[in-house]
């Protein structure tokens, strides 16, 4: 597999393999990505309390 130069191509080109390839490890990491976005918003919202 060759990927792009370019880092926002490069993540596309990596979410299509993943999600066509092995769609159980693209769901895993889809859950963790929003997992941490979720604790990186609530660690915000506690700074501006």
């Amino acid at each position: 597999m060759s990927l792009s130069d370019d880092a926002d191509q490069k993540l596309d080109e990596l979410i299509a393999f993943y999600q066509s390839e092995s769609p159980k490890i693209w769901n895993e990491l889809r859950t963790f990505a929003i997992n941490e976005m979720i604790d990186i918003i609530k660690a915000d919202l506690k700074i501006w309390e």
